[in-house]
C-alpha cells in the first residue's frame, strides 16, 4: 500500500446557507485547500438520511441500492457494497474504520470495518454520541494504522428537528466543525502520509426544521474536500465512493456499477 489515507466525515442535515453563515474554520480550511461544492439532491432519492447516506456509501442511486427511507426496508445493499467493504475486498491490506452516531449506518448500511464504533444517538443523545465518535477518531488517527474511514456526526440534524433552523442549530453546526478539527488534527503529524479529507452532508432542512420536501433549504447539499488531485468542480453524493478509491490509487471493479465519478483531476496522458 502507498502511504495514503482517506477519511469521509458525514455531517448530518447541514443547510448550505447555515454553513456559509456559521463560524466553521476547519471546514473553511479544507475548502480553501481543495474544493467546496454545493449541489441539489437528486430527484431520484427521497430527501432523507437513509437513501442519501446509502448513495454516499455505495456510489449508486436508490433504484439500485433499494434504500428509500430511514427504515432501510427492502434494501439491496448486499449487491452494492459500501466503499469501505469494497476497498477491503479489492485489497486485503487496506485497513478500514467506521464510527457513527446514527446506529443504522454502522449496523446495517456499512458492513463491519476493521474497527467499528456504533453509537445510539437516538438513545444517548447526538451531542454525546458525536463527542464519543470524535474522541475515538482522534485516538485512532493518533495511534493506529488506518487507510480509509467513514465517520458520522448527527447532532446538527437532531437539533434542527427539535428547534428549527435558528441559533441553536447554528451552534450545533459550529460544534460539528470543532469536532472535525479535533478528528483531523492528528493527521498533520503523520508527515509520511498523504491524506484526503472529505466532509459531506446528506440534506438540509426547512426553516422550521424537518426535511423530505423539495424546497431549496432541504435539497441543497454540499461537499468539501482536500487532498492530492482534488480540484474545484461539481459534486454529487455518488461521487464519494470513486473519490475514496482514487485517493488510495485503486480502481473500482466494474461490477460495483458506480453512478459517480472521482473528484480528483485525471493525471495527464503520456506524450
Amino acid at each position: 500500500m502507498p502511504a495514503n489515507g482517506v477519511v469521509v466525515i458525514g455531517v448530518d442535515g447541514v443547510r448550505f446557507d447555515t454553513l456559509q453563515a456559521a463560524r466553521t474554520p476547519h471546514i473553511d480550511a479544507i475548502a480553501q485547500a481543495g474544493m467546496l461544492s454545493s449541489f441539489t439532491v437528486t430527484d431520484q432519492a427521497p430527501v432523507n438520511s437513509g437513501p442519501l447516506w446509502a448513495s454516499v456509501a455505495t456510489g449508486v442511486w436508490p433504484a439500485f441500492h433499494g434504500v428509500y427511507d430511514n427504515s432501510l426496508a427492502g434494501h439491496r445493499l448486499a449487491s452494492f457494497p459500501d466503499f469501505l467493504h469494497a476497498l477491503a475486498w479489492t485489497d486485503k491490506s487496506v485497513r478500514t474504520y467506521l464510527a457513527a452516531s446514527w446506529q443504522p449506518l454502522a449496523t446495517r448500511m456499512f458492513r463491519p470495518a476493521h474497527r467499528l464504533v456504533s453509537l445510539h444517538g437516538d438513545g444517548i443523545g447526538y451531542r454525546e454520541a458525536d463527542e464519543a465518535v470524535t474522541r475515538d477518531a482522534a485516538q485512532v488517527f493518533r495511534n493506529d494504522k488506518v487507510h480509509a474511514a467513514f465517520l458520522h456526526l448527527g447532532e446538527p440534524d437532531s437539533v434542527a428537528h427539535r428547534h428549527g433552523v435558528g441559533p441553536a442549530y447554528t451552534e450545533a453546526v459550529e460544534r460539528a466543525d470543532t469536532r472535525i478539527g479535533e478528528i483531523i488534527a492528528p493527521l498533520s503529524d503523520r508527515t509520511d502520509e498523504e491524506w484526503t479529507i472529505i466532509v459531506v452532508t446528506d440534506h438540509g432542512h426547512r426553516d422550521g426544521g424537518g426535511h423530505g420536501g423539495r424546497s431549496p433549504g432541504e435539497t441543497t447539499a454540499w461537499l468539501a474536500g482536500a487532498g492530492p488531485g482534488l480540484v474545484a468542480g461539481p459534486a454529487r453524493h455518488v461521487d464519494v465512493f470513486p473519490t475514496v478509491f482514487a485517493a488510495l490509487g485503486k480502481t473500482p471493479h466494474a461490477g460495483f456499477g458506480l453512478a459517480g465519478t472521482a473528484l480528483q483531476k485525471p493525471a495527464p496522458a503520456d506524450a
